[in-house]
């Protein structure tokens, strides 16, 4: 009998199990598939060769046209073959069929009752599986910053109490999961420290699949989700878990109004002193950014704590009302037609005005603003710039 070279394991079957069955059930003398000319060889007696042909034309039959077990995408895929194809090759031995996965499809062949058998468990897998859809930066957070955790009564590990930085919650309503910051990596040092106090650092995912004690919490980047299988209620304890912890440390976005002339004051570090940059993000997590965009006026300050985010905004307001008051003046409205005046060619008229009064001036054309700026806020060095500047707008 002919074969296609995709029904040989079927004909095979694991280990030989479907050939073997074959023959002792119909009686032939030998089964054997010549590989090189794809075909099913039976001898015996006429109407034994017939029987286990006509068997395995239904067998091939079946299998050719039958729905596959589950298709799926990658992440699927992977949770119902098993790590390694481990689960596939527990279902094989347990029911005699020989699993497929290609293509995103799993299925298993073999005789007709253990095909029906080896489709329980795929599809209880798939039943026992959720994704919970959760933004790059996030998923990035949850795999790379770090949990600070104390070895609990049991030798298990516990997340330290609120009251040593991070929130721990008895029941799994109102559950979450505290940051120490992303990108923090644990020394040697740390590790022995922490043999000896009983504590160790685990990132948010490794702390949510322990404390859910759901089998599998992956991160699955490509598709933007964390793929989660285990038991139903250990599955809903990792999704709320989750979906708190995205709520708690979404990215906040706190935008602070500061005069263009003050950005170079902000960034460049004064004598030994270090730029109020650097001031501002000292003490707090590597979860924090600042941003400086001097043409929109603006500081942006991030953070996926809402606390730090906001207590940092709060000082750059308090740092630019202080030095908006004592260090900056404006002439506004400017006249748009004197700013080519003021700035002279390639800009030396404006230079020369700098040195005199020993200030940084910025014009700002859309605004129609012309900002000046000294660093020791000296009253007489700002009059003359603007006394100067005036007299540019008024001729």
């Amino acid at each position: 009998m002919p074969l296609l070279a995709d029904d040989i394991p079927h004909v095979i079957g694991k280990n030989g199990t479907v050939i073997n069955q074959m023959e002792k059930e119909t009686g032939v003398r030998s089964l054997r598939v010549d590989r090189e000319a794809q075909k099913l060889i039976a001898i015996g007696e006429q109407a034994r060769v017939e029987e286990a042909m006509r068997r395995y034309k239904e067998l091939l039959a079946e299998v050719r046209q039958s729905q596959p077990v589950a298709q799926c995408d990658n992440a699927a895929q992977g949770n119902v073959a098993g790590s390694e194809s481990h689960t596939v090759q527990d279902i094989d031995a347990a029911t005699g069929t020989l699993g497929h996965v290609k293509e995103n499809i799993i299925s298993p062949s073999g005789i007709s009752q253990s095909a029906e058998v080896a489709r329980v468990v795929p599809q209880k897998v798939q039943r026992t599986e959720a994704r919970v859809p959760m933004e790059r930066s996030l998923m990035q957070l949850l795999t790379t910053a770090l949990v600070e955790v104390n070895r609990g009564p049991g030798g298990g590990y516990e997340e330290k109490r609120e009251s040593e930085g991070v929130a721990n919650e008895e029941n799994c309503e109102g559950e979450s999961v505290g940051v120490k910051g992303t990108g923090e990596t644990v020394g040697k040092k740390e590790r022995q420290n922490d043999k000896v106090a009983g504590s160790r650092a685990l990132t948010p995912l490794q702390v949510i699949q322990q404390r859910s004690q759901c089998k599998h919490v992956n991160p699955v980047p490509s598709e933007g989700i964390i793929c989660l299988r285990g038991e139903p209620k250990h599955i809903n304890h990792a999704r709320m878990m989750l979906e708190e912890f995205a709520l708690q440390y979404r990215p906040r976005a706190i935008h602070v109004s500061v005069p263009e002339v003050l950005f170079n004051y902000i960034a460049q570090p004064s004598g030994k002193k270090p730029s109020m940059l650097s001031e501002w993000s000292k003490g707090y997590s590597p979860l924090l950014s600042i941003e400086l965009k001097p043409k929109e006026e603006e500081v942006i300050v991030g953070s996926f704590i809402a606390e730090e985010a906001r207590a940092v905004a709060e000082a750059v307001r308090e740092f630019t009302k202080a030095k908006e008051t004592s260090l900056v003046r404006r002439v506004s409205p400017f006249p748009q037609n004197r700013f080519g005046t003021l700035l002279g060619k390639g800009g030396k008229k404006l230079r020369e005005l700098e040195k005199k009064t020993g200030t940084r001036i910025v014009l700002r054309r859309d605004a129609g603003e012309v900002q000046v700026f000294h660093a020791d806020g000296d009253d007489a060095a700002l009059a003359e710039a603007m006394d100067l500047i005036m007299t540019v707008a008024n001729s």
